[in-house]
């Protein structure tokens, strides 16, 4: 019984990653609600650490899955939170 309650222990860290595809989810649909030469606030993940931009939206690549500003691209994946203003 121990031996198979470790086995089970060993996956909980995993878990919490279950939510990863509920937050891209959500994230696509507020692009969805994001129009084209809006200004936006974005929040979104850059490198190390998570930044926020205030800028004009000039394209929408739903192929390539980027959000294109006036001097950043930003790939829906990297988005944590958008809003128009």
């Amino acid at each position: 019984m121990q031996n198979e309650i470790d086995r089970i222990r060993q996956y909980l860290p995993f878990d919490a990653l279950k939510c990863i595809d509920d937050i891209i989810k959500n994230n696509n649909i507020n692009i969805d609600k994001i129009n084209i030469n809006r200004l936006v606030k974005i929040k979104y993940f850059y490198k190390t650490t998570y930044t926020e931009i205030t800028d004009i939206i000039t394209k929408i690549d739903k192929t390539k899955k980027c959000l294109y500003l006036k001097n950043t691209i930003i790939k829906f994946e990297d988005i944590i939170n958008i809003e128009n203003i």
